[in-house]
């Protein structure tokens, strides 16, 4: 996602409607966007925000962005694990 796409995407989170904020927490999990600033939205959103179901959909976000992390970590620890010799490297 560019810079530019990015901005303009963490103002939905923001938006005065619910419907849009609900999308925003929607596209997020189904893209994976795994952005520091997304992630605290999400957070924001599960928070603060007064309508149920946008808290639900941020919680169902930030966690289909949590299992991509979480994926990334086990890859770096079994790539560093089965490739690096040194055990103090690993």
């Amino acid at each position: 996602m560019t810079v530019k796409l990015l901005s303009a995407f963490l103002q939905c989170f923001d938006d005065e409607f619910a419907s849009v904020r609900a999308e925003a927490c929607i596209a997020s999990g189904r893209l994976r966007i795994h952005d520091n600033q997304v992630i605290n939205r999400l957070s924001n959103l599960i928070r603060d925000d007064d309508i149920h179901r946008v808290k639900a959909l941020a919680i169902q976000g930030l966690s289909d962005v949590v299992v991509i992390i979480i994926i990334i970590i086990i890859n770096v620890n079994l790539y560093s694990a089965l490739s690096i010799k040194e055990p103090l490297m690993r």
